[in-house]
């Protein structure tokens, strides 16, 4: 948190990663980008990530709301860029209402694959309880007054949001060495994988 003259800031972190999936390069040949895929935090070691992608790492056709785990191995080879945003108590209190209004009914949503096809060809498509990872941090950004970007939801790619925010680079490089996440929740992490019961 830091201060600027009267006004308190609350920080915010968006993830870009490359998983180098099938559907990763699906998405690169489309969009051209080398991160196809971002991620909301709450928080700097990442533990309140949210994003539109699969809900189980083995299973690419099952997806929708998810509060990601980057301490799995799926999320850990990644290559990942992360970014800093500040932003006011009122914009934080209001992404957080996004966020949990995605929550509360997360077995509602899905993800929204055809929408990358007509986003591809710059086609507006709002289907309802159906996001895609950037079509969901875009909505939530500005349901919290933190994105003003005028390019619609549907339309926009990770790099659009990263374009239209003023966000301080924290880390570039492989996603399980980044020092934020903390070595106790990696070496939770690993306990519990390898623990037997």
């Amino acid at each position: 948190m830091t201060e600027r003259g009267l006004v308190v800031l609350k920080e915010i972190y968006l993830l870009l990663t490359d998983t180098h999936s099938l559907l990763s390069r699906f998405i690169k040949l489309f969009n051209r980008q080398k991160f196809n895929h971002i991620s909301v935090s709450l928080d700097e070691d990442l533990a309140e990530l949210y994003s539109f992608g699969r809900k189980k790492p083995t299973n690419p056709f099952n997806g929708g709301f998810i509060n990601e785990d980057v301490t799995t191995p799926f999320y850990r080879n990644a290559d990942c860029k992360i970014y800093r945003c500040e932003v006011t108590d009122d914009q934080y209190a209001s992404l957080i209402k996004a966020i949990a209004a995605f929550q509360s009914e997360q077995d509602a949503y899905h993800y929204n694959l055809l929408g990358l096809a007509t986003a591809f060809f710059g086609i507006d498509w709002n289907r309802k309880h159906h996001y895609f990872c950037s079509e969901f941090v875009s909505c939530v950004l500005h349901a919290g007054t933190i994105l003003e970007s005028e390019e619609p939801d549907s339309l926009t790619r990770p790099q659009d949001i990263i374009q239209h925010l003023a966000v301080h680079p924290v880390y570039e490089g492989i996603l399980g060495e980044y020092p934020g996440i903390g070595v106790h929740r990696l070496m939770l992490k690993h306990t519990l994988e390898h623990t037997v019961i």
